[in-house]
């Protein structure tokens, strides 16, 4: 097909999908005038047969590529006005293929419901892939969530956990090393600093889970009260330590540990 019986196909094409034109005469005698300058070729007769040649490709790629709003109930009147108005045309009579241009004329619209049904089909199931896509996307988008989420609710789980164990044996240490402390004749600033000292690790190392875990939920690095309680007890971690200092307490006689045994024979000396 060269490209002048092209633009003239799409014109024809255009005629008959524009439902503005339906009751123009102008447009129907435009549509029936191409029509019967193109029929020509699109019947072709070999050995008393009847062909039609009609260009369905060019047809489908026209109606594709256009929008236009199809209205099948004016459309089958409009065919019947085109073809009683291609009967009164000269041409009518004068084609060697009179008697098959009806024939030829159904067949090319028929193309074209054709090709609209297609075209509203691929459109419909365009949009249904692309809603399915969209709703797997968001479904996969919420299940990634959950799982972080869950993810994040073990994590935390397991650090509270691990805070409460390292709580209870640290506070066991502590009180098991309080309760060692007072059976010697260490002084009480001394005894004051090796238990902040102990309280101290331990809270540090409370400090540092809590803190990973309340990071992993909220992003947060800092736990307020766990920071005041290392300030506090460094801070009578180091007044002991300046105490001990300024009255001399780390003196081998002053800090020295006397288990009770040893104390009984220092008494029988």
């Amino acid at each position: 097909m060269t490209d002048k019986s092209k633009a003239i196909l799409e014109e024809l094409i255009k005629g008959h999908i524009d439902p503005k034109g339906f009751n123009d005469e102008e447009v129907v005698k435009k549509a029936a005038s191409l029509f019967l300058f193109l029929s020509d070729g699109f019947i072709k007769r070999a050995s008393h047969e009847t062909f039609y040649l009609l260009p369905y490709k060019d047809i489908f790629i026209y109606l594709f590529a256009n929008d236009f709003e199809f209205k099948s109930e004016t459309y089958s009147s409009f065919i019947s006005t085109v073809f009683e108005e291609m009967q009164k045309q000269p041409e009518y009579d004068e084609s060697p293929y009179s008697e098959y241009l009806e024939e030829c004329y159904n067949k090319f619209t028929q193309h074209i419901s054709l090709a609209q049904v297609q075209k509203h089909y691929i459109v419909e199931v365009t949009k249904r892939a692309k809603e399915a896509a969209d709703e797997a996307i968001s479904a996969a988008e919420h299940a990634k969530e959950m799982q972080k989420d869950m993810m994040v609710n073990y994590i935390t789980i397991l650090g509270i956990f691990a805070s409460i164990i390292i709580t209870i044996f640290g506070g066991m240490q502590i009180i098991s090393a309080t309760s060692k402390l007072l059976q010697t004749s260490i002084k009480l600033p001394t005894l004051v600093m090796v238990l902040t000292l102990l309280a101290l690790l331990i809270v540090i190392i409370l400090g540092v889970l809590l803190s990973w875990v309340n990071s992993i939920r909220h992003n947060e690095k800092d736990v307020p009260a766990l920071s005041y309680a290392i300030i506090f007890l460094a801070s009578v971690l180091a007044l002991s330590g300046t105490y001990i200092y300024v009255s001399n307490g780390f003196d081998q006689g002053d800090s020295q540990v006397f288990l009770p045994e040893e104390k009984e024979k220092e008494k029988e000396k």
